[in-house]
């Protein structure tokens, strides 16, 4: 019986599952978002957003970088953590897009949702000029 079992087999050996896993994940982080199989980002989704919410404890840096890809460093694990410290759980967010031509297989794509108060800040970076001061290049 499958009681309380919990996680998907993908057609794959344990050792393999979990590389596979290791390897996503770290693809999600460094990219921020990713295209994969409907199965694959819903469990995707349910590791990930445990390894998010240890990312806002320094202590556990250790342990994340155990569990991660080599090529995740910390610093790219404290900014996850900074783009998501107004969360307190929803990291992820899966979108559904439709069925792959060659298996009818179930795409989505998988994303990091980051605040809000971040993104406007980097978005205002002085590209737009103060109402006050006239236009480069304009005639008076």
């Amino acid at each position: 019986m499958k009681h309380q079992k919990i996680g998907r087999k993908f057609s794959r050996e344990k050792k393999q599952r979990e590389a596979m896993l290791k390897i996503m994940l770290g693809d999600l982080f460094i990219k921020r978002k990713m295209k994969t199989t409907l199965a694959k980002a819903k469990e995707l989704k349910m590791i990930a957003e445990k390894m998010i919410g240890q990312m806002k404890n320094p202590q556990s840096l250790r342990l994340l970088k155990s569990r991660l890809p080599r090529n995740i460093t910390p610093a790219i694990i404290r900014d996850l953590a900074a783009k998501t410290a107004s969360r307190n759980s929803g990291y992820l967010r899966v979108l559904k897009c439709g069925a792959r031509k060659s298996d009818s297989a179930q795409i989505a794509i998988i994303e990091i949702i980051e605040d809000k108060n971040n993104e406007s800040k980097s978005a205002k970076g002085g590209s737009q000029p103060k109402a006050d001061q006239p236009l480069a290049g304009a005639k008076k």
